[in-house]
C-alpha cells in the first residue's frame, strides 16, 4: 500500500510526515551593491533606470559594460560589471537613513601625454551635494587601479586632474531623485 505523506493518513486526520525545509528570501532591507575591491565595504547602487535583465540580477544598466566605481569609503577606484552587483545585508548600508544618494558621473582627461581620451569614473554621493565640488574635493586623494580611457591607456596609482576635461554630474543609468535610499528604494518619474 502506497501513503501519501500529505493526505489523510488511515485515522482520517492529515498529517505532513515529510521534513520542512527552510526558503529563504531577499528581506525588504536588503539593497544591491557592489563589494569594494579595497575595503570590502559596500559601494550601494540605486535601480538601473533601464536595467539589464540578463545580467547583474537586473540591478545593472542595459550595455553590459564594466564601469570604474571609486569607493566613498575608502577612496579607492576599480572595474565593476555586472556580474560583481551583490544583494546586502542592511546592518551593512553605510548609507544614512535620512539621506538620498545618486550615483555621480565623473569624467576626467587621461593623463598620458597627448591622449585627449576621457576617464569614466562613478562614485555614489548625497543627492544633497554639488556634484562637480565633491568631486573635485575627492579625486586628489583618490588612487585608480588599472582604470582605461577610451585610448586603452590604463591609470593605476594616484588620480591626477590634467588639462581642461573634468566634468562631474548625475549619471542617468541609475535613478536619481530624492525618493531613493535605504528605506525607499521608490521609482521616481522625473518631469521636466
Amino acid at each position: 500500500m502506497r501513503v501519501n505523506p500529505d493526505g489523510p493518513s488511515r485515522f482520517g486526520a492529515t498529517k505532513n510526515l515529510l521534513p520542512k525545509t527552510e526558503v529563504r528570501m531577499a528581506t525588504f532591507d536588503q539593497f544591491p551593491a557592489l563589494d569594494c575591491k579595497n575595503c570590502f565595504r559596500p559601494i550601494p547602487l540605486p535601480p538601473a533606470t533601464r536595467p539589464d535583465t540578463l545580467e547583474g540580477q537586473g540591478l545593472w544598466p542595459k550595455g553590459g559594460s564594466r564601469r570604474n566605481f571609486l569607493c566613498p569609503a575608502c577612496r579607492h577606484v576599480h572595474g565593476y560589471s555586472a556580474p560583481d552587483v551583490q544583494l546586502m545585508l542592511p546592518h551593512t548600508d553605510p548609507r544614512r537613513a535620512s539621506t538620498s544618494y545618486n550615483v555621480v558621473y565623473i569624467r576626467i582627461q587621461c593623463g598620458v601625454k597627448g591622449c585627449a581620451s576621457i576617464l569614466r569614473i562613478r562614485t555614489l554621493m548625497a543627492f544633497d551635494k554639488c556634484p562637480h565640488e565633491e568631486a573635485a574635493a575627492m579625486l586628489p586623494s583618490s588612487q585608480a587601479h588599472e582604470i582605461a580611457c577610451g585610448n586603452g591607456h590604463s591609470l593605476s596609482g594616484p588620480i591626477v586632474l590634467y588639462g581642461l576635461a573634468f566634468d562631474a554630474k548625475f549619471d542617468e543609468d541609475w535613478e536619481i531623485g530624492e525618493g531613493w535610499n535605504r528605506r525607499t528604494p521608490a521609482r521616481l518619474l522625473l518631469c521636466a
